[in-house]
C-alpha cells in the first residue's frame, strides 16, 4: 500500500517530505485536489481542516469520490467555527480570527460545517454517512 499527500503549499510539502523521509510507502506532491492527476484509485481519501477554506468544496468532494475504489471511504475532519469556545477568555491574537468568521456569516459567505458537509455528501452520491462530534482542547504549556 502506498500513501500520497498533496497540498498547494510547496513549503508544507517540503516539511512533510523532510519529516517523513524514513517512511518508504509515502510520497508528497505539490498540487490541488481539483487537478490531481491520479492513475490509480484509493481505498481511502482524507481531508483534514481543508473544506472550509475551499471556494468549491463540493467539487473537491466529487474529485475525492472519483479517486475511490468501489468499496473506498472518504474521511473528513473540519471545524465548526460557530462552536468555538474560549475559556477563560479569548486570546488577543484570535480576536481578529473570530471577527473574520462573524463577518463571513454576516456577508453570507459559505462555511462548511457538519450540516452543509453532510448535504454535499448526499448531493455527490455518497452513502453510509456518519457525522461525529470530535472535541479538541488546547492548553498553553508553561
Amino acid at each position: 500500500m502506498c500513501c500520497y499527500g498533496i497540498d498547494i503549499s510547496e513549503e508544507l510539502i517540503g516539511i512533510a517530505k523532510e519529516r517523513h523521509a524514513a517512511i518508504g510507502n509515502i510520497s508528497f506532491h505539490t498540487g490541488d485536489i481539483y487537478n490531481y492527476p491520479s492513475a490509480g484509485k484509493f481505498q481511502l481519501t482524507t481531508s483534514a481542516r481543508v473544506l472550509q477554506w475551499l471556494d468549491h468544496p463540493k467539487e473537491a468532494l466529487a474529485k475525492m469520490k472519483m479517486l475511490l475504489t468501489n468499496d473506498g471511504c472518504i474521511s473528513i475532519l473540519d471545524y465548526n467555527h460557530e462552536k468555538i469556545e474560549w475559556a477563560p477568555h479569548i486570546p488577543s491574537p484570535c480576536i481578529i480570527f473570530t471577527a473574520h468568521f462573524r463577518m463571513e456569516k454576516r456577508c453570507r459567505i459559505r462555511q462548511c460545517n457538519c450540516r452543509s458537509s453532510s448535504q454535499m455528501f448526499l448531493e455527490i452520491g455518497l452513502k453510509n454517512i456518519v457525522v461525529e462530534n470530535q472535541f479538541e482542547k488546547t492548553q498553553k504549556i508553561r
